[in-house]
């Protein structure tokens, strides 16, 4: 027993921490690999999940990727120097999403990502963040 209680469709949620690549729909043409346009984060992330967040209120997002991590902050209304590179953005979190809700940008932890922008020994660091924050924060 994980303490993890499913709710019906569309009543709040009570989990602690929700990943993301907020993408949340499958490309009809092409292959999971293919690149994904850019207005398919701005369409998802009002469509899908800004409900899907209201409905699971999570304590935690953790978004893969800097496209989804500005995806996120643009939804929310905050600012954000978008020049930056994505480490900084990093550096900055969490960010306050909601009374309830931060968010954390992490790299993408694919082989591709992590092979091309973030060593494994910097990954972890970005994930230690996350835990620390979670560790320190662990009631409701």
């Amino acid at each position: 027993n994980v303490g993890i209680k499913i709710r019906k469709p569309r009543a709040p949620q009570d989990q602690i921490v929700f990943f993301t690549n907020i993408i949340l729909c499958l490309k009809a043409a092409g292959g999971l690999q293919d690149p994904v346009e850019a207005h398919w984060f701005k369409n998802c992330s009002r469509t899908f999940f800004a409900l899907l967040i209201e409905i699971i209120n999570p304590k935690v997002i953790i978004a893969l990727g800097k496209k989804v991590s500005e995806s996120i902050l643009d939804l929310y209304g905050i600012s954000y120097r978008k020049s930056a590179v994505f480490s900084e953005m990093l550096r900055q979190a969490p960010y306050q999403l909601t009374n309830s809700t931060v968010f954390f940008p992490v790299y993408h932890c694919g082989a591709q990502g992590t092979n091309r922008n973030r060593s494994m020994v910097e990954q972890e660091r970005d994930w230690s963040k996350v835990n620390m924050w979670l560790q320190s924060n662990n009631s409701r």
